[in-house]
């Protein structure tokens, strides 16, 4: 999330340039080629952390679709599972997504009060 924060930040000083370097027309194709990398990469990356965010029952059938097409690839190389069966199954998903993260704040005890793992002291 980190990732994608930073990268959006600087694309917007990065169009603040580019436009500054369009008004004066010394704006050179590897600059706008760059430029559009990074936007692609940044909307990408945005779009995976939202797709995982999102139910569990959209990421299993996706995984499930990508797990199918990496060992049908695998096969074509005499490697018939390169990823295992279990990947896009719902339940491997639940208990992979309950917690992903163990810094984040969790259910804490009967009380209903939330703990992390970095508590003050």
């Amino acid at each position: 999330m980190v990732l994608v924060a930073d990268f959006a930040s600087f694309a917007l000083v990065l169009s603040a340039g580019i436009l500054y370097l369009f008004l004066l027309h010394d704006l050179k194709i590897y600059e706008i080629a760059a430029a559009i990398i990074l936007v692609v990469l940044t909307v990408g990356l945005t779009a995976l952390l939202a797709w995982v965010c999102g139910p569990p029952s959209a990421c299993a059938g996706c995984l499930a679709w990508l797990q199918g097409a990496v060992n049908r690839l695998g096969a074509m190389i005499k490697r018939p599972s390169l990823l295992p069966e279990k990947l896009g199954s719902k339940k491997t998903l639940r208990s992979s997504l309950r917690q992903p993260w163990p810094f984040l704040p969790i259910q804490g005890g009967s009380d209903g009060r939330y703990w992390s793992l970095w508590q003050p002291t």
